[in-house]
Parts: C-alpha cells; structure tokens; sequence
C-alpha cells in the first residue's frame, strides 16, 4: 500500500503533465521563427509542409524540380531602357512599329520605304508582344520571379536540337512547344479570347536568349511558337565564335502583366560554323 506521500506526489506529476501537454503539442505546430503554422487544409508535401499551388493553368507541376543549370549570372544593364525598341540586341516579333492592327491591306513587303519593308513578315493574325510586357517580363527577371521549374508548365525546345552545328548561309529558325499546363483551357478562351493587338498583350508570351558565358548576346521576345531571326538578327548570331546558349523562358500575360510564371526551359547549346 503506498503512503499518502507517494500519492499526493503522484497528483502533482500528473496535474503538470496535464498542464504540459497541451503545451507540448502546441510548440511542435509552431516555426522556429516562433510562427504558428495553420492548417487550412490546402496542400502538403510528404512532410506536412505547405506547398504553393500555383492558381490556374492546370494547377500545381507534376515535378518542381530544377531544370538543367538555373540562370546564375547577372542581367545586363539597361534591359528596361531596351524595352523601347531601340536596342537592336533586343528584337520584338512583329517590331514594335508594326501594329497588326493597322496594317494597311495589301501593303507590306512592296512599300518601297524602309518601314513597310520592315513590316513585310507581319500578319493581321500576328500578335505583338509590346513593350510593357517586356518590362514586366524584365521586372520579373530583377524580382527573382522566374521559376527553373521541371513541369507542365516547362516550354521545351523542338529545335534546332541541343549540340547542333547551324550555319552562316542556311538561315535557321527556332521553334518550341509549351508545356501542357500552360495551355489555355477551353473555358477561358470563350471568356477570354487571346490579343490580336499591340497593346495590351493577352496570352502567352515567349523570350529567347543567347549568350556566352555570361555575356547576353541578343534576346527575342515573341508570342507564338517559333521566331524566324531577321537579317541583323541572324548576322549577329552567324558572327558569333564558339558555343552559345540558348534559353527560352515563358510566361502568360493579361494587359500585358504576368499572370503566370515566368518558367524557363532546359538551356540548349549551338555552335555557328562558317
């Protein structure tokens, strides 16, 4: 039989573990910073931890994983001020000058002034991605915004193919395909149907780079699936010596904003030979 001691001792023990418990298990939902983390039921990883879900556009990635050697070096200067049109290192598909919009039927490549010859290439269908986009887009890029995700939403690439050898005199164009998660969906391209105007851009929009070492060499911002390079363009790149870099990045713009991403691709490799 114990003593009243032993029992009076074995009250207190249980009236503090009482007391600690709710306590203990409280200090486990809190962050080291001293936060408490609050379940809201959103979504977890493995751990428990909370995982952003990207809004729209198929939902969160299938593998947030980093693609192949994320940008590391430092933006060259003056990538806002460029965003006017007047740095021939940074190229827009249709020009800036050129509005699909305002093209006047049948003119284009035979004006015999330079700025219809300018506009030959461009469409009525064409859309402009216009110098706000690239400053959001170049904002972006500043904020550290852009993802080096692998997923759905990743454009990869269909060619020229990593490793190849293009030359100076068989003009080559770049072209790629968007990840399935970045597509519209059916619904809210009745809702909202894509720009077909120079301002504001609406829909996807895609930035080519290249560069060497950590040297940007030329950029090209478009909004379609390919960018045939124009002559001061494809000089620029025929002059070059040794391998360049080639990365894509993607994002999907609403009055010329970002609504999602930017993603950028794997980084693909060519080689310009005489």
């Amino acid at each position: 039989m114990r003593s009243r001691g032993s029992v009076a001792h074995g009250a207190v023990w249980g009236a503090v573990i009482a007391w600690a418990l709710p306590v203990l298990v409280a200090s486990c939902g809190t962050s080291s910073g001293g936060a408490a983390t609050v379940d809201a039921g959103g979504d977890h990883d493995a751990r428990g931890a909370d995982v952003t879900v990207v809004p729209g556009d198929g939902g969160p990635p299938a593998d947030t994983s980093s693609n192949d050697a994320a940008d590391v070096c430092p933006l060259r200067a003056g990538l806002r001020a460029a965003c006017d049109g007047s740095d021939p290192t940074v190229v827009f598909f249709p020009p800036l000058a050129c509005d699909p919009k305002n093209l006047d039927a049948g003119k284009g490549a035979d004006g015999g002034d330079a700025g219809a010859n300018r506009c030959g290439a461009v469409g009525p269908s064409d859309v402009s991605f216009t110098s706000a986009a690239c400053g959001a887009f170049v904002d972006a890029q500043t904020g550290g915004a852009v993802s080096f995700e692998i997923s759905g939403r990743t454009p990869v690439f269909s060619q020229p193919a990593n490793g190849d050898a293009l030359t100076a005199d068989e003009w080559s164009i770049f072209a790629w395909t968007k990840g399935p998660q970045a597509r519209r969906s059916p619904i809210l391209a009745l809702i909202e149907p894509e720009a077909h105007a120079l301002t504001p851009l609406g829909g996807d929009g895609y930035v080519l780079v290249f560069s060497q070492g950590c040297t940007e060499i030329l950029r090209a911002m478009v909004a379609s699936t390919f960018w045939a390079p124009d002559p001061t363009s494809w000089a620029t790149l025929a002059s070059l010596k040794g391998p360049v870099t080639v990365r894509l990045y993607w994002a999907k713009f609403a009055q010329d904003g970002i609504v999602s991403g930017p993603v950028a691709s794997a980084p693909i490799t060519i080689t310009m030979t005489p």
